[in-house]
């Protein structure tokens, strides 16, 4: 099977041979190898994969495949199905435990563009998942067939003799200490410098279908996504019904604070890209699976001039960030101050201090998030890794726990 030419999305994504050696497809289409990273795992890569050969369903190793469907998705035919354990990690549900069946929002992103399936996993990091799980996903290619992964759900409407590429997590068999160490960092940054191509992508927010963002720009021709993005102010654009939103608002809101915003919710209903919640500062640090169910539970309001956005002296958990438009802060003392969307005074919550020191109002047309802290809290901020061991690239005697 020539993977290049069967997944095109494959360039700059890296590839475990049977050798065990390291490699990615560049943009020739041409294997090049990397000699230094190949170097480095020699002798973990062979005893991971004799690993791997003994016990091909341990949970963790295996964490997604790639196959071309019979129907094209919104990111075309090649597409990564996500294993189950996998799922679970990067869309936790609370209180749920390892036996209990798919909720319907982890079903619907079980299939991914692999653009967008890796972009999740290579930033992926979560303090509370079990043994403290990383994901350094490589290519690797078993010559297997879609029969073979008969336990992933919703893979039966596909031909049972498509080809598939396996996704294998490079850290699994690492003890939990070194899952996050400077040669596994080294290694995920090649990966993502390589595939995770910035160039590749819209400059702003782009479309998204259902609640699955469509990142993956260099297998999509869409003549008409800048135009669209200009005519929305760059504000991505969901495929929500009325009941899935009420449900929503009910969820998160309840009744009282739902029938308040709801008026100012825009229609059709629109949400920020995760990448671009990093413009604020409250939201740096957070990995992107945590931007993205920020993003996905985060829909914009749009108010008019002269709107009554804060009550001063209010105290509860909400927060509103601006995102374009200019609101004015007014103060006990009648001393005002304006805010304009995009500033560097933006990048924080408006008004944020509780109670509220101002009560806040919209002088233009504006456009803003209301966001909970407490749904914020839940997802824990990265720490950068320490400078005494960005260069340092010694490699333990991986299989002694």
């Amino acid at each position: 099977m020539d993977l290049i030419k069967t997944f095109p999305g494959l360039t700059g994504f890296y590839i475990l041979s049977r050798q065990g050696e390291l490699g990615f497809y560049n943009e020739a289409g041409e294997v090049e190898m990397d000699t230094a990273h190949s170097k480095t795992f020699a002798d973990y890569n062979k005893k991971f994969l004799a690993a791997y050969a003994q016990n091909t369903e341990k949970p963790d190793v295996r964490i997604g495949i790639i196959f071309n469907t019979q129907e094209d998705r919104p990111w075309g035919s090649s597409t990564f199905a996500l294993e189950t354990e996998t799922l679970r990690n990067l869309y936790p549900i609370s209180g749920s435990k390892g036996g209990d069946p798919l909720t319907t929002f982890q079903k619907k992103n079980q299939e991914k563009s692999i653009f967008r399936a890796m972009e999740l996993l290579l930033e992926y990091k979560s303090e509370h998942s079990h043994n403290n799980m990383s994901y350094c996903p490589v290519l690797f290619n078993r010559n297997s067939r879609l029969k073979h992964y008969s336990h992933i759900d919703g893979l039966e409407s596909n031909d049972v003799e498509t080809s598939v590429l396996e996704v294998l997590n490079l850290t699994a068999f690492l003890p939990t200490e070194k899952r996050n160490g400077p040669a596994i960092v080294n290694l995920k940054k090649s990966i993502y410098n390589n595939a995770i191509r910035k160039d590749k992508r819209s400059s702003g927010l782009s479309v998204i279908e259902g609640r699955d963002y469509k990142t993956d720009t260099s297998t999509i021709d869409d003549p008409y996504e800048a135009e669209r993005a200009k005519r929305y102010d760059g504000i991505a654009i969901p495929v929500w019904k009325d009941e899935d939103i009420r449900a929503w608002m009910k969820q998160h809101w309840g009744e009282i604070t739902g029938d308040s915003l709801g008026p100012w919710l825009v229609e059709p209903y629109q949400f920020v890209m995760p990448d671009s919640l990093k413009s604020f500062t409250r939201f740096r640090g957070i990995a992107l699976d945590g931007l993205n169910e920020i993003a996905e539970n985060s829909p914009v309001f749009q108010a008019p001039v002269g709107a009554q956005l804060l009550e001063r002296g209010t105290n509860d958990n909400w927060n509103l960030y601006l995102l374009s438009g200019t609101l004015e802060l007014e103060a006990g003392d009648g001393a005002t101050k304006q805010i304009n969307g995009s500033t560097e005074q933006a990048c924080a919550p408006i008004s944020f201090l509780k109670p509220r020191m101002y009560a806040v109002r919209a002088i233009t047309d504006v456009k803003f998030l209301f966001i909970n802290d407490d749904f914020v809290s839940k997802f824990p901020v990265q720490a950068e890794p320490k400078e005494e061991d960005k260069d340092s690239v010694d490699l333990p005697s991986f299989f002694k726990r």
